[in-house]
């Protein structure tokens, strides 16, 4: 889903508050992004620029598919 106006803070809450309680998830204490326990071991992602590098959308077509 694509939220024209999304900044990287509004998305670091969102994820905060949504995976809050899973063992997997942790917010970075300085709030410059959040660790996923992935199966290989801790990543570390930064929110800086995140959601402007994910704002890619699908070719028309391949939504239509």
């Amino acid at each position: 889903m694509l939220v024209p106006n999304a900044s990287d803070a509004q998305l670091l809450q969102k994820l905060t508050q949504q995976h809050r309680g899973h063992s997997e998830f942790k917010a970075m204490k300085q709030g410059d992004g959040f660790v996923v326990a992935h199966y290989a071991g801790p990543v570390s992602y930064l929110i800086t620029g995140f959601v402007e590098k994910n704002r890619d959308q699908l070719p028309g077509e391949l939504v239509q598919l």
